[in-house]
């Protein structure tokens, strides 16, 4: 029994620690691992689109070269002229000085261009270098574009590599190399910094450990994020090929996103999955670790509690072996604390109880006796009463001019019998208005003519069940305030609609009214719980029955004006009536 109280303490504390836990961290777990994967999202599109417009505006500025040569044919034979000499004489050196200009005039910063070749066939093999204007292939330190050039396909117009041009024994740069053929056998070579390409992946690879990698049309890495001996472990035409989204590298897996659309280069993001996952390992990590430390603390409170109900089991145990062998009870627990102390001190109350039953049974049977009868006498007095107002009824008839007297003892009677009848019984509304006609028949009596009631209701509404005595104590009300120092009748009106699953009660008369200051008075007693009334006390007490049976309701909403008269409206949920 201990085992199984000590396993349901565990689950119930528990579900109430661990669960919680684990909910709000499943919950963080999936609404920051969304987060993240849309925010690397919208990053990667905002780097392939930067990225798209650096190669734009570089490839811009290679077409110009191309378009120069093709579309000028006096600076395309100039050139040839040019090269095709052995030596220059003083005019043609002149010339080259002129057009110098402008070839570098469209490799706009010196920050992103190296230089630039223009080779045309000649006997001489001499070329144009934006660095040193005239170079021949013989002479020149930078001659391995001229192989590449010729291992060019016939079919095939712009070429690109990444390679290195040693100016000097100590001197060197890595270059991006592109090659545009013009007028079959002609080329034009514009060499960019590899560092250009280097800043834009430093700018564009924004989340951590982002890796991206610029390749060629043939997906042969050109400029990546990464050094070179780690770009050559990664196989990248086939990763461009692959139609899954994840690549293994090095023992690690990443995330790839490939963009080959530009006429020009590819590139290839890498993303390590690992560190997408990292906030949300770590969250899943503190998730476990607050759900491990809540079962210890589960654990420790279910064990604590158990034995502390092992012991008041056994105090109980202890007090009914006492008992059986009629030995002295222990006192009873002065606070009562938990449930096994009221337990506790029950059964000591019964056993003391029992005994006192024992010692003075005769005393007991008269007690039961005269219980007996004084609840048989609580019966008969309403009964007695309802007979006794009939009784003195029918001695009224006899005499002449109490036909009022007759008719109010009637009235009377109804209203006790409705008031005291079965209380714990719901009435329809027809009863209570039935019994608040049998008041305000009284009171025409009292009153006079001196007010009339108007009734509003709707038929298909006699037969809800409501709260007895609701329309009585606010007629009362009503005809006391309001008639004093009126002139003229006083008109009261009574409507009960039924809107939706309420049932709306509003009771108007024309009398005096109340002045402000008097309804913020009333209103501010009807607001507080423990109010005891000395006047209004109809009003009041209906207020507080409302709010008692229909707890969160606002009660009885009051209005009143000097000299106009008074509104009284509250509202009952049908479900709960």
């Amino acid at each position: 029994m201990l085992k199984r109280s000590l396993r349901n303490s565990f689950l119930r504390i528990a579900s109430l620690i661990c669960l919680p836990i684990l909910c709000v961290g499943a919950l963080v777990f999936y609404f920051s691992f969304n987060t993240l994967v849309k925010e690397t999202q919208n990053r990667i599109n905002a780097s392939c689109h930067l990225m798209e417009q650096s190669l734009t505006n570089v490839f811009r500025e290679v077409n110009k070269q191309k378009a120069m040569f093709e579309g000028n044919s006096i600076l395309y034979l100039t050139t040839l002229q040019l090269l095709n000499n052995e030596k220059l004489t003083y005019e043609q050196v002149q010339t080259l000085r002129t057009i110098t200009p402008i070839f570098n005039s469209t490799l706009g910063y010196d920050n992103i261009y190296h230089s630039l070749y223009v080779y045309m066939p000649n006997r001489y093999e001499n070329f144009y270098s934006s660095n040193n204007r005239r170079e021949n292939l013989r002479t020149t330190r930078d001659s391995a574009w001229y192989q590449t050039f010729l291992n060019m396909p016939e079919d095939v117009n712009i070429h690109i590599e990444r390679r290195t041009i040693q100016e000097s024994a100590l001197l060197s740069y890595d270059v991006i190399s592109i090659y545009q053929r013009f007028h079959k056998n002609n080329v034009i070579i514009v060499n960019i910094r590899s560092s250009y390409f280097e800043n834009i992946l430093t700018d564009v690879a924004e989340l951590e450990n982002m890796q991206f990698f610029l390749l060629d049309l043939e997906n042969n890495p050109l400029v990546s994020s990464l050094n070179t001996e780690s770009c050559n472990t990664i196989d990248f035409p086939a990763m461009m090929k692959q139609p899954s989204d994840t690549i293994r590298i090095n023992q690690q897996n990443y995330f790839v996103e490939a963009v080959d659309g530009n006429p020009y280069m590819n590139y290839v993001f890498l993303i390590p999955r690992r560190s997408l996952y990292a906030l949300s390992g770590k969250i899943l990590a503190t998730t476990f670790a607050a759900g491990g430390l809540g079962l210890l603390v589960s654990i420790s409170i279910a064990w604590y509690t158990n034995d502390q109900r092992r012991k008041q089991v056994f105090s109980i145990l202890s007090v009914f072996e006492a008992a059986e062998k009629q030995m002295q009870l222990p006192e009873m627990v002065p606070v009562i604390t938990d449930e096994y102390s009221l337990i506790l001190n029950n059964i000591i109350k019964t056993f003391l109880h029992n005994n006192e039953l024992n010692m003075k049974l005769t005393k007991l049977q008269y007690q039961k006796a005269s219980a007996e009868l004084t609840a048989l006498q609580c019966q008969l007095n309403p009964h007695f009463l309802f007979n006794t107002l009939q009784t003195i009824n029918f001695e009224l008839m006899k005499l002449p001019g109490s036909f009022n007297a007759v008719q109010m003892l009637d009235s009377l009677s109804r209203l006790l019998r409705y008031s005291l009848d079965a209380p714990d019984k719901l009435p329809s509304l027809m009863e209570e208005i039935s019994a608040t006609r049998e008041y305000i028949a009284l009171q025409k009596i009292r009153y006079g003519d001196t007010f009339d009631v108007l009734w509003d209701y709707e038929e298909n509404t006699l037969d809800l069940l409501v709260k007895r005595l609701l329309l009585q104590p606010m007629i009362e009300n009503s005809l006391l305030y309001g008639l004093k120092g009126k002139k003229g009748k006083m008109i009261v009106k009574i409507k009960i609609l039924k809107r939706g699953d309420t049932l709306n009660y509003t009771i108007i008369d024309n009398g005096t009214g109340m002045s402000p200051a008097r309804l913020a008075q009333v209103v501010q007693c009807l607001q507080q719980d423990d109010y005891v009334p000395h006047n209004h006390i109809g009003l009041t007490n209906t207020n507080q029955r409302i709010r008692l049976q229909y707890p969160g309701s606002p009660g009885i909403h009051l209005y009143s004006k000097e000299g106009m008269g008074t509104i009284v409206s509250w509202s009952c949920p049908l479900s709960e009536t």
